[in-house]
């Protein structure tokens, strides 16, 4: 019963998106419960999972710990409004390993990236984390392998089980397309 309830919670979060229905506060917790719920797949993995925590945390001691367990410290304030699902956000972003290894990054582009917040287009470390941001935000956070790519990592990059350190920027917020 345990490993159906991140499935139902995120089949709610879907079926109000669906709807064009806002994502209430109880939505959100339910997706970031959901979230932090450790895969039956991943059952046996555990103590990496630990493992990896105690890293991140001594790797990033100034950082604040969220309730699905991505780390963050805010660099830049917003204040502008928080996004809510199925909005189009458009963010600058630069993504590195834990060793320094850069990845990634839109600003090496010339280019911000765009994505619907909650439609599981990117990592669900990145939904999670620009849902609480606010317009002109800017994070420092570090997302645990689990809300990244996971066991299989996304090679030849991205190695498996790595935690990814991001700084991003929630440079935009736009209704969704209909």
């Amino acid at each position: 019963m345990k490993s159906l309830l991140p499935v139902l919670a995120l089949g709610l979060l879907l079926l109000l998106l669906a709807l064009g229905a806002r994502c209430t506060q109880k939505a959100m917790r339910a997706y970031e419960t959901s979230a932090a719920a450790p895969d039956a797949a991943d059952a046996n993995t555990a103590p990496n999972e630990l493992a990896e925590a105690e890293k991140m945390a001594g790797a990033f001691p100034d950082t604040l710990l969220s309730t699905s367990g991505i780390r963050y410290r805010i660099l830049t304030p917003g204040d502008g409004p928080r996004p809510i699902a199925g909005n189009l956000v458009t963010v600058h972003y630069s993504g590195r390993l834990l060793d320094g290894t850069v990845f990634d990054s839109s600003r090496e582009r010339g280019k911000p990236f765009t994505f619907t917040l909650m439609k599981g287009e990117v990592i669900r470390g990145w939904d999670l984390t620009v849902a609480e941001m606010h317009r002109g935000e800017k994070r420092l956070v570090v997302i645990p392998s689990h809300l990244a790519y996971g066991k299989r990592g996304r090679p030849p990059v991205i190695p498996p089980r790595a935690p990814l350190v991001f700084e991003i920027e929630l440079l935009d917020i736009a209704p969704a397309e209909p």
